[in-house]
């Protein structure tokens, strides 16, 4: 059976990998109003407007969408970093349909680090990748990789954003529409997944370290990164700065996320 990698929590800060369990998933029943099957700790509640199977995990109470497997071209030549463009092919995994929440990190955490102490539903930001870690551990879930991160991100297209090649105040928090503050998570329009703030609001951290030449010697299948490093990678841009990636495990004032998975087996 295929591996299935529930992906999903968006944190702010380092992040290092682990491993996760394994449980089965039973067959698709073929129901608009019946679940793909069972997911320890999580429980089906329908299917998006996109057309995505969703989740609510029961620990945290966070929503997750499924993303079936696929074959995409991943980086840039546009930037040296990006460089080159390459096929990957992922398995099927979950994805958090929001960023990791204040409200969600101090229930499992008991505190809540964020610089912008607005509210329940605002991303936690100022958190460490340690913490990120901590975060997942307690929670039953995992950072995604970077390849699992940009996938969900593009949701199909081959864009320069997720909605077209302009910046655009519909689908981000960014310098010209932020105020230079955090705002409450899913604001915006999703994705083609249905997946809320992949561009802006907070920075979101990956699982992998970075490597420079990474990009040219990386497996095809279910790329995770070098094995070590001396930082990690992260995606998108935050509420006060926007539309590029940075890739240092330094926050020099900016805000960070992440995103969590855990594996799983599945019939699909």
């Amino acid at each position: 059976m295929k591996k299935i990698l529930i992906s999903g929590i968006i944190l702010a800060g380092i992040m290092a990998g682990w491993g996760c369990g394994k449980s089965e998933m039973g067959q698709n029943t073929g129901e608009a109003t019946q679940p793909v099957g069972e997911v320890k700790g999580m429980a089906f509640i329908g299917t998006n407007p996109q057309g995505n199977k969703e989740y609510r995990h029961e620990r945290t109470g966070m929503l997750f969408v499924l993303i079936k497997g696929s074959t995409f071209k991943m980086g840039s030549n546009k930037s040296g970093y990006e460089k080159p463009v390459h096929e990957v092919i992922l398995d099927s995994f979950l994805i958090s349909k929001y960023e990791v929440t204040q409200g969600v990190y101090q229930k499992i955490m008991n505190n809540n680090p964020a610089r912008f102490k607005t509210g329940d539903d605002y991303p936690v930001e100022q958190v460490s990748w340690d913490d990120c870690q901590g975060f997942c551990k307690k929670a039953g879930l995992r950072l995604p990789t970077e390849a699992e991160w940009e996938y969900a991100c593009k949701a199909g297209t081959n864009t320069k954003f997720y909605w077209g090649d302009k910046e655009d105040g519909d689908y981000m928090w960014y310098n010209d529409n932020s105020g230079n503050t955090t705002h409450p998570v899913g604001g915006k329009k999703p994705n083609g997944f249905g997946l809320y703030d992949m561009s802006g609001n907070v920075w979101e951290w990956c699982q992998d370290w970075y490597g420079e030449n990474y990009y040219k010697d990386s497996p095809k299948n279910n790329p995770s990164g070098p094995a070590n490093g001396m930082c990690c990678a992260a995606a998108l841009g935050s509420a006060i700065r926007a539309t590029a990636v940075l890739r240092t495990a330094s926050g020099s004032g900016l805000l960070f996320g992440a995103t969590a998975a855990v594996s799983v087996a599945s019939g699909i």
